[in-house]
């Protein structure tokens, strides 16, 4: 199951893809259909665990990640 997340930084219009499965979690940037981020995942596992933590929510955290990415202009390209 995936879910598409707008972001606007910069005056460019970002698309956050969230793809969940029994792999586990995927979060990747887009731009016009073309991937600007490498994939930021996490196992079930992890997922399950980052919340039993405290932690949060991974699916969340790793949302915020790849916008910190784009914000801090830690992507190349």
């Amino acid at each position: 199951m995936a879910r598409v997340e707008s972001f606007s930084h910069g005056g460019r219009k970002y698309q956050i893809v969230v793809d969940t499965g029994s792999f586990g979690i995927r979060v990747q940037t887009f731009v016009d259909g073309k991937a600007v981020s490498p994939a930021y995942t996490a196992s079930c596992e992890t997922a399950i665990d980052f919340t039993m933590s405290g932690w949060g929510n991974v699916t969340d955290a790793l949302v915020e990640i790849a916008k910190d990415d784009i914000k801090d202009d830690r992507l190349t390209g």
